[in-house]
């Protein structure tokens, strides 16, 4: 199935959610012609969820649902009503569906799979939990699955098409490498070792300036990286598990108090000094590993060692045994939480569920992984086989980030 949406519509559309924002909402995409491309958009504006048969429904699911009043759509049957109407007297077409996230990611869970009108639509999600950086994901809705999709972005005036979620990238940073790239040896060098030298650069600027002196075959530039990372090392107290002899993991997430001995100009009330560091972009996690001496979680590491507790009925929001181990949405009254306030995994890891959503390495241009799900989050996004993609340079009130580090260690 290709999902295709002209580059004005979806910018319109992300500005009307912004303008609406923090109201939930929920509506259509539709084409007035056989090209299967979305030329404009529906919201529904009446929302019957809080009558009372509904708002019952809603919180036999779980407690997100009582603690989150706004949490899930019903459109009146009215409106409905009118809809279809205005579909018929415009002959428009229904190409897909879409509903807004508050304060989940752009993820596609149960509930939304069971909400799903029709399996002849796609379904687009947009996560508002940051209202600058609002993040979609489009699906490919059947019976019986549903798999994610790439959105493709038309540009109606010469009909190019680009990935939406590959489309950010710092045109700014990337013009300076590439110019790099054709200098002499000699001047890339100087160039580099001016840029590394500059006091207060964006965390994104400064990260994609030691990747690629990290990745370069010379030795010259290579050793900018080295002698960068020696200058600017920050040894911080940090609680390992040895998981294995030759790998050790912080056992809980990076927290406040932590951050702030790399990046002095972190501020939090002294309360949060033990809460997990969120509002974090994964640039910024890069840089504190490269400052400690340490590195994030590749995918496949983090999987291995989350040890999940979920479960085969992942569907079910209440769930004993994740509890014991996890600050999700069930358990959470809606907060963040202090970290190690529940039993660690068997490898002596806290927090690898729940809580926040964490950080792990990524060598894509623009996105990286997140896992383990959050205090906001459902049990089945909390599964290790789950990752949520974002662009780097997005942060969130639920994401945060640990670290491992490699070697020889006795256990």
């Amino acid at each position: 199935m290709e999902i295709k949406i002209y580059r004005y519509v979806i910018e319109q559309f992300i500005l009307e959610l912004q303008r609406n924002y923090p109201k939930k909402m929920f509506g259509y995409f539709l084409s007035d012609n056989n090209d299967n491309i979305a030329s404009s958009f529906y919201i529904f504006d009446s929302d019957d969820r809080q009558n009372e048969e509904n708002s019952e429904r809603f919180i036999k699911l779980g407690k997100y649902y009582e603690n989150n009043v706004n949490a899930g759509f019903v459109s009146s049957m009215e409106e409905t009503f009118r809809f279809e109407q205005h579909l018929m007297t415009n002959n428009l077409k229904k190409l897909g569906v879409f509903h807004v996230h508050l304060r989940h990611p752009a993820i596609f869970s149960i509930v939304d799979k069971e909400l799903h009108p029709s399996p002849n639509l796609w379904h687009l999600i947009i996560s508002m939990r940051n209202f600058h950086k609002p993040s979609l994901s489009v699906f490919e809705v059947t019976k019986d699955w549903f798999e994610e999709r790439e959105l493709v972005v038309i540009d109606s005036l010469d009909s190019r098409v680009s990935n939406f979620k590959e489309k950010t990238e710092f045109y700014f940073v990337n013009t300076i490498l590439n110019s790099i790239g054709n200098q002499s040896r000699e001047a890339q060098i100087s160039v580099l070792s001016e840029l590394l030298s500059t006091p207060g650069l964006p965390h994104e600027v400064l990260v994609e300036i030691l990747i690629y002196c990290k990745n370069k075959k010379e030795p010259d530039i290579q050793r900018l990286y080295s002698t960068w990372k020696e200058m600017n090392k920050v040894e911080v107290d940090l609680n390992y598990s040895k998981v294995s002899n030759t790998r050790m993991i912080s056992n809980t997430p990076i927290t406040n108090f932590q951050y702030k001995q790399v990046f002095p100009e972190h501020i939090f009330d002294d309360e949060y000094k033990d809460f997990p560091v969120v509002n974090i972009s994964w640039y910024s996690a890069k840089l504190f590993s490269e400052i400690t001496g340490t590195s994030l979680l590749t995918e496949e590491i983090w999987t291995k060692y989350c040890d999940d507790k979920v479960g085969e009925n992942f569907w079910e929001h209440y769930n004993p045994e994740l509890m014991e181990v996890a600050v999700y949405s069930e358990n959470s009254n809606n907060k963040l939480h202090k970290v190690g306030t529940k039993k660690s995994n068997q490898f002596g890891l806290f927090d690898m569920q729940g809580n926040a959503w964490e950080w792990c390495e990524s060598e894509k241009n623009s996105i990286a992984p997140t896992k383990g799900g959050s205090y906001l989050a459902f049990p089945e996004m909390c599964r290790q086989i789950v990752s949520q993609f974002e662009l780097k340079d997005f942060f969130a009130k639920d994401i945060t980030f640990r670290v491992m580090k490699e070697g020889k260690y006795e256990i």
